[in-house]
This record gives structure tokens, C-alpha cells and sequence, in this order.
């Protein structure tokens, strides 16, 4: 328990460092309701309180977090947003008459915030659930990256770890290396499909490149013949074509156009 109280809080402490603001770790026994705290320039306060609740989240766990909750509006008058840290995903089963975990804390969570508001309050509460704290776990930044291995003894897969891995390898090379020497593998241009680097869309650049080229012989060898309206025809025909080419997918759960260039 103590241990995930102590990674909830390294994780708070990368949260929003404005210039101005200082955070504080809360001692062992005397949190009030808040295992830390940010405060910024402007005196509002941002609190977490990590409840190690591994068996579910039923009426006992909502009254023990009510709780904490109280204690840190009183201790904290200029308290703004009350981050609720759970080692677990809350379960969404919504069968049957009894709420699930995530309408119990919904209900929960919308009755806090009224509360708060007929106080004249201002209140926001946010949820860390496992999936959270393991996606900020998963980020490209050593600062998280660093707490992973600290915490799990676990490697991610960052910039800075390839970056690590390659200058191993060039320094193990020593003068043999050289970008020329580099060898296309299938396996790479899997990797660029899913990461969506520029280098995977070369291709498709260089076949919008072709079409244009032998289009314009085409529409000249149409007007040569007197076949202006077939030129003009042919031209418009291929500009989806050309325009579909020339834009990749924006995100990367978009699928590649291959079937429309098809």
C-alpha cells in the first residue's frame, strides 16, 4: 500500500510543474484526506489521495473515499480538483439492478461535485485507474520511463533507449559504419507503416509523381488530335487519384487508401 501511495505521488509530481508552483508530499499518517499537493501562483491546490483498493470498488470503498474527500475540503479551502488514484480499472458490468463500479464512482463523484457547488465550491475530481497510471508509466519521457524501471525493474521502449541501442552498435562498428551501408528490410517498412514515418509514404509520392508525368503526355497527344473534351476528361478523372495520393492518413488508426489507389 505504501509503495503504490509513493509511485502515485513521483507520477503527481510530473504533473503540470508551472513556474510558480511547488509540490508537496504529505507525510506518513498525517494526510488529511491528501497523500500531496500542488499549489500554483494563483493559490488554487491540486490534491491526489491513492486508496489501494485491489478487491473492487463497493459502497464501503465509496464511503471510505467520501471520507478523504471531507477531510482534504477542510484542511484545503482553495482545493480545486481531487484526483482519486486506484490500482484498479473500475468494472463496467451493468447488468442487473446494482450498479456497476463506474456508476457507483459516477454517482459518487457527481454528488461531491454538487456538493461542493451548493458550498459555492469549485470542484472537479479526476480518476487515475490502473490503466492511467500504466499509460503515464508507458510515456516517451525518461522522467516516466525512469519511474517504470525504478518501480517494475521494467524496460520501455522510448526515444531514448533506441537512441542508447544505436550508438552501442555505431560505436561496436567503429569507421565500418556508414548510412550507405544501411540495408532495407521487410520488417522495416512494417515498423514505418505503424509509426507512420514520412518514409512510408515515399512510395505513394512517387506514384503521384509518374501519374502526373504521363498524364500531361497524354492530355497533349488528345489535344494534338482535336480531343479537348476527352482531355479535359481524362485530367479530371485522375485528379482524386492525385489528391488521394499526396495526403496520408492523418492519425494512425486511419487505414492507407490502398484499395481507392487500387
Amino acid at each position: 500500500m505504501g509503495g503504490f501511495e509513493e509511485l502515485c505521488c513521483q507520477l503527481a509530481a510530473l504533473e503540470d510543474p508551472a513556474e510558480g508552483a511547488s509540490f508537496i508530499r504529505k507525510g506518513s499518517g498525517a494526510d488529511q484526506g491528501l497523500e500531496c499537493y500542488r499549489t500554483y501562483a494563483d493559490g488554487r491546490e491540486v490534491g491526489w489521495q491513492a486508496k489501494y483498493f485491489v478487491n473492487g470498488f463497493e459502497s464501503g470503498q465509496v464511503s471510505n473515499l467520501n471520507d478523504s474527500l471531507k477531510r482534504a475540503l477542510a484542511a484545503h479551502p482553495r482545493l480545486r480538483r481531487f484526483v482519486v488514484c486506484l490500482p484498479i480499472d473500475l468494472r463496467d458490468n451493468q447488468a442487473g439492478k446494482k450498479d456497476s463500479e463506474v456508476q457507483r464512482f459516477e454517482k459518487w463523484r457527481t454528488k461531491s461535485v454538487a456538493a461542493a457547488e451548493a458550498d459555492k465550491r469549485e470542484l472537479t475530481i479526476e480518476l487515475w485507474s490502473a490503466s492511467s497510471i500504466e499509460e503515464r508509466l508507458g510515456r516517451d519521457n525518461p522522467m516516466y520511463s525512469g519511474r517504470a524501471r525504478y518501480w517494475f525493474d521494467a524496460v520501455r521502449f522510448s526515444s531514448a533507449w533506441f537512441r542508447e541501442r544505436f550508438s552501442i552498435v555505431r560505436s561496436n562498428l567503429g569507421e565500418r559504419y556508414s548510412p550507405d551501408s544501411h540495408v532495407d528490410l521487410p520488417i522495416q517498412q512494417l515498423l514505418q507503416s505503424i509509426s507512420r514515418t514520412p518514409e512510408m509514404f515515399h512510395a505513394p509520392h512517387d506514384w503521384a509523381a509518374k501519374v502526373t508525368y504521363n498524364l500531361d503526355g497524354a492530355v497533349v497527344s488528345l489535344e494534338r488530335e482535336g480531343l479537348q473534351q476527352v482531355a479535359d476528361q481524362v485530367r479530371e478523372a485522375s485528379e482524386p487519384l492525385l489528391r488521394s495520393l499526396a495526403e496520408p492518413p492523418a492519425l494512425p488508426e486511419e487505414l492507407v487508401a490502398v484499395e481507392v489507389w487500387t
